[in-house]
C-alpha cells in the first residue's frame, strides 16, 4: 500500500457540497438511524466508541494486524479483537456494510452519557465522511446527531475553524479543518 501525503493549506481546501450532503443524508436516513442504534447498544455507558474498517472501539488495524494504545506491543488478528469487545463478526461486518452504504469512510462514533465540563450527560454519534491531511493538522467533514446538546454554532479563530450547517432539529454537518 503506497501512503501519499499532500500538504495545503485549508483555506485552498475546497468545502463540501453541503447540500448535496443534506440531500444524501435524507435518502439514507435510516441507515444513519440504523448505524446509530447499533453503535449506541455496542458502547458502554460513559464511554465513547468508534467502528471503521480500520477502528475498532480502542484497537486500530496497522499492516493486518491490531492493537491498543494500551499496549502497544501485542499485536493481534482481527477475530480476537472482536472477542475481546465483545463484537461478532457478522456484526462488524454489517457495520462496514452499513457505513459504505452511506459513504461514511472514517467510520462512526459514539459517545454514551459522558460528563461534561457543564455538568449534563453528553450523548452524540457522528459519521466520518472524510478526512485530509495530516492528524495535527487537516480537514474533516462528519455528519453529527447532536444527542441531548444543541447544535454548537460554528466557530472560526486563527488555527481552526468549524462550520456547522444544521440538516435538521437533531443532525447537522460538521466541517473543520485546524
Amino acid at each position: 500500500m503506497t501512503v501519499s501525503l499532500i500538504l495545503s493549506s485549508c483555506s485552498s481546501y475546497e468545502p463540501p457540497d453541503y447540500e448535496a450532503l443534506k440531500a444524501s443524508f435524507t435518502k439514507s436516513e435510516d441507515t444513519y438511524l440504523e448505524l446509530m442504534k447499533m453503535i449506541a447498544a455496542d458502547t458502554a455507558v460513559g464511554n465513547c466508541g468508534s467502528i471503521s474498517d480500520d477502528h475498532v472501539m480502542g484497537w486500530w488495524e496497522y499492516s493486518g494486524l491490531w492493537n491498543t494504545s494500551q499496549d502497544y506491543d501485542r499485536k493481534v488478528e482481527l477475530p480476537i479483537v472482536l472477542s475481546e469487545v465483545g463484537i461478532s463478526k457478522e456484526r462488524y461486518t454489517l457495520y462496514l456494510e452499513k457505513l459504505s452504504l452511506i459513504g461514511a469512510e472514517e467510520g462512526v462514533s459514539h459517545c454514551n452519557e459522558l460528563e461534561t465540563i457543564r455538568g449534563t450527560k453528553a450523548v452524540s454519534t457522528r459519521f466520518g465522511l472524510s478526512a485530509s491531511g495530516l492528524s495535527v493538522s487537516g480537514c474533516t467533514t462528519h455528519i453529527v446527531h447532536r444527542g441531548n446538546e444543541p447544535i454548537p454554532e460554528s466557530e472560526e479563530t486563527p488555527g481552526y475553524f468549524y462550520k456547522r450547517v444544521p440538516i435538521d432539529e437533531n443532525w447537522y454537518i460538521e466541517h473543520g479543518c485546524t
